[in-house]
């Protein structure tokens, strides 16, 4: 599913009228397929409407990168997960 597909499956949802934000962004960003969540630069998002803006970016730099080129983008954070797995190798 495409992130714009699940953006408006998401907001169509019973329970998103009755959470907050917050617990709204942890749940949809779960939600999104593993390549796209690697791929995000931040790790908390103001808004609901950010992550998604954001993911869909992340989607099109995916659509757009030769598959054997890396995928991910560069994070900002000193603490992202690609260090973690190259120490347990």
């Amino acid at each position: 599913m495409s992130v714009k597909k699940y953006r408006r499956f998401f907001y169509s949802l019973p329970e998103v009228a009755n959470r907050p934000e917050e617990k709204l962004i942890a749940l949809a960003k779960a939600g999104l397929k593993e390549e796209i969540r690697q791929g995000l630069e931040k790790e908390e998002f103001a808004t609901l409407d950010a992550l998604f803006e954001e993911a869909e970016e992340v989607e099109e730099g995916l659509k757009e990168t030769p598959p054997s080129s890396p995928r991910k983008r560069r994070r900002t954070s000193p603490d992202h997960r690609s260090s973690k797995r190259d120490a347990s190798r």
